[in-house]
């Protein structure tokens, strides 16, 4: 987390705008509760299942839709 602070504070965000959290899903229901719009999460590939995992769950418990990816089905 702190690398892509890094990057994205040299790329022109301001530093008051970048908050770094080290837990996966504390990071991503920060970035929603703070979001009145739109949050964009940086992940690496292996954490981008766990990622959706969060936030399935997320949805889940507060029946909200969270996300702009459209419901994916299982297929077996």
């Amino acid at each position: 987390s702190g690398d892509i602070a890094v990057r994205v504070k040299y790329a022109g965000v301001k530093n008051d705008d970048i908050i770094i959290k080290t837990k996966l899903a504390e990071g991503i229901e920060t970035a929603v509760k703070l979001s009145s719009n739109v949050s964009y999460i940086f992940s690496t590939y292996t954490a981008l299942f766990e990622c959706r995992k969060i936030l399935a769950r997320m949805e889940h418990r507060t029946g909200k839709r969270i996300g702009a990816r459209p419901k994916v089905r299982e297929y077996r």
